[in-house]
């Protein structure tokens, strides 16, 4: 595991410093979002940001931005093909705002769809964004937490894996259901529901994942009819984490264009 972590961040070491390479000899046919980064903005009074800041978001917008939202549709579609009758549910549904399966619609219509988002919250807690353990500190005068005090400077995991297969919360937690997210009172199973974490450390890619999710989660179902390929097993979905959910093996699928 730590030399995939490894490998991944030497990946994202190199491309950094060859951009930067290119931009500060002269090359900016294409200026990217880090190209601003690499000097100082006297106008804004930002100073340029070091290596190693470029290389951490470097490996956060790929791995915070990329992955976790991937391995969620992954698991989403992998599903959708094993309980056909829910992939059927969900088709009427975006059949009732899309006429035809080519048909263009807005974020907004398909985040306001109930199944669609009941299966996209399903597959969330599925794949769980990153499983955890997170690691946090106690603050300056320690904490107490359920009675018990926890010094300043404790180091404190959370582990969204573990809120998410919980089955005082999530009854029956290992069978993909999106119909849970429907039931009338869904406060307890919000409360424990941390795909982007909570609270202050809250993912700020949280808004746009979601909409990610419905706009190709939602096209995808309405435009293809899809089924497994000869040869997939299920074993080849069982995940492994380094820092985002990663599976033994893919996800093999055939896809045709719906004729409605």
């Amino acid at each position: 595991m730590m030399g995939d972590v490894l490998k991944f961040t030497d990946t994202c070491s190199s491309a950094v410093m060859k951009q930067k390479f290119r931009y500060l000899s002269g090359e900016r046919d294409m200026v990217t979002i880090f190209a601003q980064l690499f000097e100082d903005d006297e106008k804004r009074g930002r100073k340029a940001l070091t290596d190693k800041q470029l290389v951490h978001d470097a490996i956060s917008t790929v791995a915070a931005g990329m992955d976790t939202t991937g391995h969620t549709l992954t698991y989403a579609i992998y599903y959708l093909v094993k309980h056909p009758e829910v992939q059927k549910r969900l088709l009427e549904e975006l059949k009732g705002v899309m006429g035809s399966p080519s048909a263009d619609v807005k974020e907004e219509v398909l985040g306001n769809l109930p199944f669609l988002q009941a299966c996209i919250k399903e597959s969330l807690r599925f794949s769980h964004g990153v499983p955890g353990p997170l690691p946090r500190d106690a603050p300056a005068g320690g904490a107490t937490f359920l009675g018990h005090h926890l010094p300043a400077g404790t180091v404190i995991l959370n582990s969204a894996y573990t809120y998410h297969t919980n089955p005082a919360v999530f009854p029956d937690p290992f069978k993909w259901d999106p119909s849970r997210w429907l039931v009338e009172d869904t406060k307890d199973m919000q409360r424990h529901f941390m795909p982007f974490s909570r609270g202050s450390r809250i993912c700020i890619g949280m808004n746009l994942a979601e909409a990610e999710l419905s706009l190709a989660l939602g096209r995808f179902v309405r435009r293809f009819e899809f089924g497994f390929m000869e040869g997939f097993q299920d074993s080849d979905m069982e995940w492994k984490s380094v820092l985002v959910p990663k599976t033994t093996g893919m996800l093999m699928i055939w896809a045709k264009e719906r004729e409605e």
